[in-house]
């Protein structure tokens, strides 16, 4: 099956502006986000998604100047901003990573893909709250561009098309759904770069890292903090996902 990658960024964060634009080991967080999951053997295509907001002008600009695909669609319809992507870049599967997710592995990526390819899922995530498995920052999920049809012709539902997994749970018993787990546990660790601190971390990790193992994936990530556990206790220990949980609990009041 042809796979389509879509980078999920924007400009606007609250906790730390302009991450996605932050220059880390020498270039712009953006730069080794398309890298590292341009590199997966099964993607065909990188889009970078951002939002339709003047202020996202310079991510869209810059994305356009590395040459690749960008798309636009309301900040928060994430189905639209993922079916539009899937739209200018046609394949049968969609990778989602984020923007504040520098270490996203593109062999993690490739064995997502060939699962999903091979069990025939509809959706596929390593990241499932409550039972993922994997570090935070190593999120991945995959759709089949018919799945993403689906949601945007039925879902009118402003929360569900801003948190789409929430409709895949809703009708989990219509779709073939996966979750990719680790056998070992280390959903305890967070890599995503979410506040200042987070920055200054994931930079030192790169540079740890770039010298031994210029594509460094998962497991040099885990040696290297196994063997320097500061090197993972410097990124925050702050909530995340904070605006997700705000919007679900105001939902269900």
């Amino acid at each position: 099956m042809t796979a389509t990658a879509v980078v999920q960024a924007r400009l606007g964060s609250s906790r730390l502006p302009r991450k996605v634009l932050a220059e880390l080991a020498g270039r712009p967080m953006l730069d080794w986000i398309v890298e590292r999951v341009g590199s997966a053997v099964g993607v065909s295509a990188v889009v970078v998604s951002t939002s339709d907001a003047p202020g996202d002008d310079p991510l869209a600009e810059h994305a356009r100047s590395l040459g690749l695909t960008t798309t636009r669609a309301p900040v928060d319809d994430i189905i639209g901003r993922l079916v539009t992507a899937s739209r200018a870049a046609p394949s049968e599967l969609v990778a989602r990573v984020w923007g504040d997710c520098p270490f996203v592995d593109p062999a993690v990526v490739d064995a997502m893909l060939r699962r999903a390819a091979s069990e025939r899922l509809d959706f596929l995530s390593n990241a499932l709250p409550g039972t993922r498995t994997y570090p935070g920052g190593f999120d991945v999920e995959i759709y089949t561009s018919a799945l993403l049809e689906r949601m945007d012709a039925e879902v009118t539902d402003p929360f569900l098309r801003e948190f789409p997994f929430d409709f895949v749970r809703s009708r989990a018993s219509s779709l073939r759904v996966g979750e990719h787990q680790l056998e070992s546990s280390r959903a305890h660790l967070h890599f995503t770069v979410d506040y200042p601190e987070d920055l200054a971390a994931a930079d030192a990790l790169y540079r740890a890292l770039l010298p031994r193992a210029p594509t460094f994936g998962l497991d040099d990530v885990l040696a290297a903090c196994d063997a320097d556990p500061r090197l993972a206790d410097a990124f925050s220990h702050r909530a995340r996902n904070a605006d997700y949980a705000a919007k679900a609990t105001a939902r269900t009041a």
